[in-house]
């Protein structure tokens, strides 16, 4: 069935472009372009001292404020466990602005009588995994709506429709203010689209920014994240009211997607951060491990190559980059949720096969 309805898309689309006007035609079940599997948060490990974070506000030449962060993990004395889980913790600790690219670093400091070393590829940079809240937290699940990483996207990280230039256009306006908080509800919307080109109301609001955005910017995209940044960020673009949730499945993925695709990032410091390049940075590149993890994760191996009894080991972990073009209303006062993650491992473990002398006690004895 999945093979007929892809058929019947091709074809429909054939004809709508021999008579001169795109319409979009549903898409069933497709799996996201930006799709990521989803990594588990786990917990530090215990024993593992974690110094309170300082945390520096700092204005550059230009006048952009950023906030510099600073945190000391330490492996205290006697500690002796094969592997170490460091989460590190403190960014975003207050509200973060767009065009802000705030610093992290972290210490790590051994105290133990051992001796440790990064774990290849145990970076993790993640968004965080909401599949943990139940519906006390959370709420409800909207619309079937799913993340790109198979997640559900629930009340309490879901998004309000915003009075965009598609629904102004739609209502014969043209300004945001003169778009009433009436006119954005579902019914409304409904009761207004071309029943014949969107006969299922609102929930074809997605065919409908489609077709709109598609001809305004000459694109043929056939599913909202293909669109061009500009359109995108015209689609989530315009005031919005807390009395109008989105309920377009494919609208609130295509917003939440977005988010963590392109518009908040994070750099090593390895190329400068830019609205333009930040999806090469995004944390769903690094969920894919593409090029922005391969970078962290060989700079993780070097920074704790080896990091002996008594010594200490810094790293800039990654600046924080939000996308000062392209984000919008629709993020207003919106949570922003990922998760870090490193292991560490003992590299003075007994070679299989043999066996470790234990050292003799101290003694003043003298024969």
């Amino acid at each position: 069935m999945q093979k007929k309805i892809r058929k019947y898309s091709k074809v429909f689309f054939a004809v709508a472009v021999l008579v001169g006007s795109f319409l979009a035609v549903p898409v069933f079940a497709e799996v996201s372009k930006w799709s990521a599997p989803q990594y588990q948060m786990n917990e530090m490990t215990e024993g593992i001292v974690a110094s309170d974070v300082t945390i520096t506000d700092i204005v550059d030449e230009n006048g952009n404020p950023s906030k510099h962060y600073e945190i000391t993990y330490t492996i205290p004395e006697g500690f002796d466990q094969e592997r170490i889980t460091l989460v590190p913790d403190g960014y975003i600790r207050d509200a973060a602005l767009p065009g802000m690219n705030d610093s992290f670093i972290i210490h790590i400091r051994n105290e133990s009588s051992h001796e440790y070393a990064y774990v290849d590829d145990s970076f993790v940079l993640s968004v965080e995994d909401f599949s943990i809240y139940d519906e006390s937290v959370l709420g409800d699940i909207v619309s079937s709506a799913t993340s790109f990483s198979g997640v559900p996207i629930r009340e309490e990280i879901s998004f309000y429709r915003t009075k965009n230039t598609a629904l102004q256009a739609l209502f014969g306006v043209d300004r945001t203010s003169d778009l009433t908080s009436e006119m954005v509800q579902d019914d409304s919307i409904s009761a207004q689209l071309d029943p014949i080109k969107y006969p299922n109301g609102v929930a074809d609001l997605n065919l409908y920014y489609l077709d709109f955005y598609n001809a305004k910017y000459g694109t043929n995209a056939t599913k909202l994240e293909d669109l061009p940044d500009k359109a995108i960020s015209e689609l989530l673009d315009g005031n919005y009211t807390q009395s109008a949730r989105e309920s377009n499945r494919e609208v609130i993925e295509l917003a939440f997607n977005y988010l963590y695709n392109k518009l908040v990032a994070f750099s090593f410091g390895q190329e400068e951060i830019n609205d333009e390049n930040s999806q090469n940075y995004s944390i769903g590149s690094y969920m894919r491990k593409e090029s922005s993890y391969q970078y962290a994760n060989r700079l993780l191996q070097n920074s704790f190559a080896k990091l002996e009894s008594g010594e200490e080991a810094s790293i800039n972990m990654p600046h924080i980059y939000i996308n000062g073009r392209y984000t919008t209303n629709t993020y207003m006062n919106y949570y922003i949720g990922f998760y870090l993650e490193l292991q560490l491992e003992r590299t003075d473990m007994p070679v299989s096969g043999e066996v470790e002398v234990p050292t003799p006690p101290k003694t003043d004895y003298v024969p």
